[in-house]
């Protein structure tokens, strides 16, 4: 069995039912490696474009690295040009690792 460490990030909200943290799983497939993976990053459409994700994205890159992660990964679709747009002027590139998938049961 595998256990994933976490980072949290408290965010502001004055709406009580909106999540409170954002959340980094800090590895992938078991690896031990110094690496977070950022499952999912999401802001609400009418907040887009106000420089949100990016402030997300930043805080996030400096708690990592309190913990020393050298490295942080994610999946994109590459038809969603404005998510590629948004990640590449954070600084990410493309990786050498390939995602594969098999469909099962059809």
């Amino acid at each position: 069995s595998t256990a994933a460490a976490y980072s949290s990030i408290p965010l502001p909200t004055q709406n009580p039912d909106e999540p409170k943290f954002l959340y980094a799983d800090l590895g992938d497939f078991g690896r031990t490696e110094p690496v977070a993976v950022i499952d999912t990053l999401d802001v609400a459409p009418e907040y887009s474009h106000h420089g949100i994700g990016h402030a997300l994205l930043q805080q996030l890159f400096l708690n990592l690295g309190a913990l020393r992660i050298e490295r942080v990964e994610t999946v994109v679709d590459r038809q969603a040009f404005p998510l590629l747009g948004f990640f590449y002027g954070m600084g990410f590139a493309p990786s050498q690792r390939l995602a594969f998938v098999k469909r099962v049961g059809k």
